[in-house]
């Protein structure tokens, strides 16, 4: 049996039985997404149907369409897959990411969820007001860059005034006043509340618990499931030391314990079930919308 190893700094062996079995679902699971990639490929490139629901939405959304949005997100999360594939290789890698991965994990959850978030709904109001609270949720995140790379930059006198900063700042404040447009106009043209009045428009842990439960996950896992890696994405002792210790020695007299903290396959699992659960949806929507005939009188779509 191949000696797989834990992490980059100080080796931890697997030796637990499960772990060896469990790694190899998993690896499998992975190499089985070829066949995910090609259903998105095809479907990428399919025309919708004229009176689809995915034509419908892209005739009223221009020209911030929802679907440039989902295709956006769903590029995103094959991306984080794929490179998961990379990190957790094939049955010739004998090393393991240490947390690394969870992060990718982490991006790829919250990229699909945000496709199945969008395209869920079967009323196209419900799917149009999802749409512009996400657009105004990446309005704000951009503005906040936006205004600390500015303050950065008029803290060093040699930016101080200049007409960098002051083109940076008028460029920053005509963008954000087209998306408010935008978002304004269609939320009128449809009878929605306006995202830009909200004080808080969505998030991810919204989108990733709707998203769970739209592919027949119960809400609270999917949260629950973002929120572990999320945690586990930035450095924490405590996180860590949750994860997967083993104490190595045990000194009574010099009151010192030696542990090695290594990643959890169990979590792995986790992680890449949850990425492969919710970018197969989410193709599933994408098929969905492209190709049922468009309705204005479709119901709410009551389990979201």
């Amino acid at each position: 049996m191949t000696p797989e190893t834990l992490n980059y700094f100080g080796s931890v062996p697997l030796a637990e039985e499960s772990d060896f079995t469990t790694l190899a679902e998993i690896r499998d699971r992975l190499a089985a997404a070829e066949g995910l990639f090609e259903t998105w490929r095809r479907l990428a490139k399919a025309t919708p149907k004229e009176n689809s629901e995915w034509a419908a939405d892209q005739r009223v959304t221009g020209p911030w369409m929802l679907s440039t949005s989902v295709f956006s997100a769903l590029h995103h999360a094959g991306d984080s897959i794929n490179t998961l594939r990379e990190m957790l290789g094939g049955n010739e890698r004998i090393v393991l990411p240490y947390m690394a991965h969870f992060a990718v994990a982490r991006s790829g959850i919250e990229a699909a969820s945000l496709a199945i978030w969008l395209l869920a709904p079967d009323q196209q109001p419900e799917r149009i007001d999802r749409h512009i609270r996400e657009i105004w949720r990446e309005v704000n995140e951009e503005s906040k860059i936006y205004a600390s790379a500015i303050e950065i930059s008029e803290s060093d006198p040699a930016y101080r005034l200049s007409m960098t900063v002051d083109t940076a700042r008028k460029d920053r404040k005509k963008r954000n006043n087209q998306h408010k447009r935008y978002i304004r106009d269609m939320a009128r043209a449809h009878g929605l509340k306006d995202p830009c009045e909200m004080r808080h428009a969505v998030g991810f842990r919204e989108i990733t618990g709707a998203a769970a439960q739209s592919a027949g996950i119960s809400s609270a896992i999917g949260e629950m499931v973002w929120s572990e890696l999320s945690s586990l994405s930035h450095p924490s002792t405590l996180r860590a030391m949750r994860s997967n210790v083993e104490i190595v020695s045990d000194d009574p007299e010099k009151e010192i314990v030696q542990a090695q903290i290594s990643t959890s396959i169990p979590t792995i699992g986790l992680a890449v079930n949850a990425n492969l659960r919710l970018f197969e949806h989410a193709l599933e929507l994408v098929q969905r919308r492209k190709l049922r005939p468009f309705h204005t009188n479709v119901g709410r779509d009551s389990s979201l």
